[in-house]
């Protein structure tokens, strides 16, 4: 159940993975156009534009998506996106990307929050939520265990993330920011 996972790992997730998850249809113009556009900007991949269903996708069906970064495999993630947007709701797509994604110890937050802090994700605080929200773009090099300085950066991200989306204050985000990595 979606209830089973605290309301601050939700706000925290969304703001910092994909803002507009409610709305978009599986892929997000808006975040797609401007990953292009710093990329190309860049001359690089900077940024990805993927939304939380088109890495659901990546996740559930690696061999009809492919591997690597190139064109065609990120055509065959948003064709996939798309059937699931299709065929489950939002609060679905959510509780099973929640359930499976990959933080480093093991798959879905309900594992990383026990292992990393010894305590079901239903009783995630702000801090905690953020540090494994953190760790998604790169679970191994923002393991709090062997990169406690990385962890912390990346946690701030999150945070500066969510107080910037406007789902907490700048103060509440200000506090979580003091506490320190306090793990299990």
């Amino acid at each position: 159940q979606l209830n089973q996972y605290p309301r601050v790992l939700i706000e925290a997730l969304l703001a910092s993975e994909d803002t507009r998850f409610w709305w978009h249809p599986g892929v997000d113009p808006i975040g797609t156009g401007r990953a292009l556009l710093a990329n190309l900007v860049g001359g690089r991949v900077l940024e990805g534009g993927s939304t939380l269903t088109q890495q659901l996708a990546r996740s559930l069906y690696p061999e009809q998506v492919g591997q690597g970064e190139t064109l065609a495999r990120k055509w065959r993630e948003l064709l996939v996106a798309l059937q699931l947007e299709a065929r489950y709701s939002k609060q679905d797509l959510l509780l099973s990307y929640l359930n499976r994604v990959f933080l480093g110890s093991g798959w879905g937050f309900e594992d990383a929050s026990r292992h990393l802090f010894g305590k079901p994700a239903a009783r995630l605080e702000l801090a905690e939520a953020a540090l494994l929200v953190g760790l998604l773009p790169s679970p191994n090099g923002y393991d709090p265990c062997f990169d406690p300085q990385a962890a912390l950066a990346a946690r701030n991200q999150v945070l500066a993330k969510i107080a910037d989306s406007g789902r907490i204050s700048a103060d509440l985000a200000r506090s979580a920011r003091r506490q320190p990595i306090q793990l299990a």
